[in-house]
């Protein structure tokens, strides 16, 4: 499951923007709550991107698992 936090560096984009995102209509409800706020299921969310962000889909970012910065730094870094 990924909160808030781990949607924006999938998506690219800053935590507050992610939590916009999450509001709109189209965006898949979110499947429970972690100590970080509202969760969502990765497959729910990767199928919302391949929708509607086509260009992410195959991407640097299309195998992102997790919000660990230190890998998003060593693949910017390698890019």
């Amino acid at each position: 499951m990924w909160t808030v936090g781990p949607i924006g560096c999938r998506l690219g984009v800053s935590r507050e923007r992610a939590r916009q995102l999450s509001h709109r209509p189209d965006f898949p409800p979110p499947v429970g709550s972690l100590s970080g706020g509202r969760a969502w299921a990765v497959d729910d969310v990767e199928a919302w991107i391949a929708e509607h962000r086509p260009t992410l889909t195959d991407g640097p970012w299309s195998n992102y698992d997790g919000p660990d910065i230190a890998v998003k730094n060593d693949i910017t870094a390698a890019g």
